[in-house]
Order: structure tokens, then C-alpha cells, then sequence
């Protein structure tokens, strides 16, 4: 049996339910559970070790920098990705008559820290598509000579639709915009390069489609911008020495982790450490199975009478589907009580990952077509 293989059968076996509810929290490897668990019992049995605390840090630093082909400098902690986009908000150069281009689509997490610009002049705008998803030519009609960023999400949380990042990439790179990305609901299930897809600030967290803890988060800040940002926040571990205390030197860090303020969840580094040495080598047969099992529910979902997808119908595929039906609410709780974990957002939210099986999506299935066959 191959080494994803047994780490997917031993997460299915662990758990009591038919998780299909990755995009909210994904399950917990137990290599992971024990990682953090380990770290306090250290703690409370040796005492703290901030020598080793660090160093774990910089360990996840460079996993981090490895997995979106970026470079260890390029690469921060924080505690969630909406962290992630209020950095990418409040460090922007951006003034008064400034506008921002974000979709109508987006989770919360990438619009409010934009909006929160608004008393000062800065105006959001908000792409809208009647399709669902969001490619270049839905953007430049927003754009114009005070445009000065596009905000984004990779994937669409509400509908499982891929954003046309490369398309945007290039637009901002033609125009002279910055390019932000909220990376969380694709990086673990789909594959990133920065080094072919120019971004400025990503950010991510860990507890979604990396299988990692809650609580902590990355951004990407590409070296090229990061003279033109602003500090909104600044303290010791933004330091080009951080561990000087004896004198109060204001030299920030030439490097992304300028932003980092102090100690963090070390716990959660650990943690996410062993989520990401977990699926090391492993990213490119775990997107291939995530977006089969993806296309396979798809398949059906279209065979079952008074289903609508409301996923667009693209070729580039998430891990997120959504659909409605008559009494969608209903049909969502009959699941949850069959001990199948989906959500209910606008319509029943399935998110399927590489741990999941053709069988249980064909319970899946099973229960859906019963159920409107007697609504």
C-alpha cells in the first residue's frame, strides 16, 4: 500500500462520520495531534525551550517557502489568514482616491480588512460575475487610472470555483497593480508556484487542505515590494536581531518576517511542521485525487433529477462543490443525521479530499437520490 494511501486510511478509520467538510476544517492526522500534544507535555516536564522554538519556526519557514516555491525570506507567521489579508490592507502604499478591486463573492476574511480602508478615502470595488467565477476580462472593466490592487481568492469558498490567478497575475504585473491572494481554500488541494505566478501577498492558513492546526497562518510577500510597504505594527521579532534585548535598536528585518511581532502559537508550529513533512512529495497525487473524487461527484450530482450545481462548470476544478435542491435544508440535516458532514451554504457545501472514498460519496449519492425521489 502506498505511503498517501495508509495516511488516508488510517484518517478515515479514525474518524466516527463521513467528513466531507474539509474547506471548513479538514481532519487531524494523528502525526500531527501528536506533534502539538508533545510540545506540551515537553513544557511541562523540561520547561520551556525557546532555543528550539525557534529553530522550529525556521524549520516551518523554509517547508512553507519549498511547497509555493518562494524563498525562506518570503515568508511570515501569523494567527489566521484574515491576519493575512489586514497586513496586505494596512502595508499597501495606497492613498486617498486609491481604488481596490476585490469579487462579490468573496469570504469575509478578503473584504472587510479592504473595506475597513473606506473611511479613509479609499474606495473597494466589487467585481461581480453572473457565472460564478471570476477570469481577467471580468476585472478590466472595473480597472481604471486609480486602480491600484486586486484582491482575491484563489478558490471560492461559497462555490468551489477557481479564480483565473495567472490571468490576474498578469494584468497586475501589465498595469503596475499590487496582487494579493487569499490562498486558503486551494494551497494543500491544488498545486502553487510564485515563481511562475507573480504574486505580491498571499496569505494562508494551516487547518483547512494543509492538515494543519488552527490558530496559525502564513504570507507570502514577494522581496521586490517590500521596501514600498508600510509597518502598521512593529515589534522585537521584526528585528534584524530579534533576541538583542539590551538595547533599543530600530533596525526592521529585510525580510517578510519584519511583520512578526513577538512569540507565537509554538504549539501549532510544530503542529503544522508535521503536517507539512506529512504530505511532502506526496502534493502532486493528492491534488490528483482530490480533483477526481471531485469530478466523480460532479458526475453524478448532474444524473440526479432536481439537483441544480451551482459549482461553475469549469475545467479547473477545486475541491469544493456546491449544489440546491428542493428542501436543501432539510436534505442537509437528513445527511448530518446519516453521519455524513457536509455544510449548508446557500446550498449543500461538499468538500472532498484525498482521505475520502468513491463509497462514501456513493452513500453520498444514495442519499440525496432517495431523498428527492419522495420530496
Amino acid at each position: 500500500m502506498k505511503e498517501l494511501e495508509r495516511l488516508a486510511e488510517r484518517m478515515e478509520n479514525a474518524c466516527g462520520v463521513c467528513y466531507l467538510d474539509t474547506a471548513a476544517m479538514s481532519l487531524l492526522p494523528e502525526e500531527v495531534r501528536q506533534a502539538v500534544m508533545d510540545f506540551h507535555v515537553r513544557r511541562q516536564e523540561k520547561g520551556p525551550d525557546f532555543g528550539a522554538y525557534w529553530e522550529e519556526v525556521r524549520k516551518l519557514r523554509n517547508l512553507v517557502a519549498e511547497r509555493i516555491h518562494g524563498k525562506e525570506e518570503e515568508i511570515l507567521f501569523l494567527q489566521n489568514t484574515s491576519m493575512a489579508m489586514n497586513l496586505a490592507a494596512a502595508a499597501l502604499p495606497l492613498e486617498k482616491g486609491d481604488n481596490v478591486l476585490i469579487t462579490d463573492m468573496e469570504f469575509p476574511s478578503n473584504a472587510y480588512p479592504w473595506m475597513n480602508l473606506e473611511s479613509r478615502g479609499i474606495e473597494v470595488r466589487m467585481v461581480k460575475s453572473p457565472e460564478g467565477c471570476f477570469r481577467r476580462k471580468d476585472f478590466e472593466a472595473f480597472c481604471d487610472a486609480h486602480t491600484r490592487a486586486i484582491s482575491v481568492s484563489w478558490v471560492i469558498a461559497a462555490n468551489g470555483a477557481v479564480t483565473d490567478i495567472e490571468g490576474l497575475s498578469a494584468l497586475c504585473r501589465e498595469r503596475g497593480y499590487f496582487f494579493v491572494v487569499d490562498a486558503i481554500q486551494g494551497l494543500g488541494a491544488l498545486p502553487l508556484d510564485v515563481s511562475r505566478i507573480s504574486v505580491d501577498i498571499l496569505g494562508c492558513g494551516f487547518f483547512k487542505w494543509l492538515m494543519g492546526p488552527d490558530g496559525l497562518a502564513f504570507a507570502y510577500i514577494n522581496q521586490d515590494i517590500l521596501p514600498r510597504l508600510k509597518i502598521p505594527y512593529m515589534g522585537w521579532a521584526g528585528m534584524e536581531d530579534p533576541f538583542d534585548y539590551s538595547r533599543y535598536r530600530f533596525a526592521p528585518a529585510q525580510e517578510a518576517r519584519r511583520f512578526e511581532t513577538g512569540n507565537m502559537n509554538f504549539s501549532a508550529v510544530y503542529g503544522a511542521v508535521r503536517a507539512m513533512e506529512l504530505t511532502k512529495g506526496m502534493e502532486e497525487e493528492i491534488s490528483r485525487q482530490t480533483l477526481g473524487l471531485t469530478a466523480y461527484l460532479r458526475e453524478n450530482l448532474r444524473t440526479i433529477p432536481g439537483i441544480r450545481l451551482l459549482t461553475p462548470n469549469q475545467k479547473e476544478k477545486s475541491g469544493i462543490t456546491l449544489f440546491a435542491c428542493k428542501r436543501g435544508e432539510e436534505l442537509y440535516r437528513l445527511l448530518r443525521s446519516r453521519g455524513f458532514v457536509v455544510n449548508y451554504r446557500n446550498g449543500i457545501r461538499v468538500s472532498t479530499f484525498f482521505y475520502n472514498t468513491r463509497e462514501q460519496i456513493d452513500g453520498f449519492l444514495d442519499i440525496c437520490s432517495g431523498f428527492l425521489k419522495t420530496s
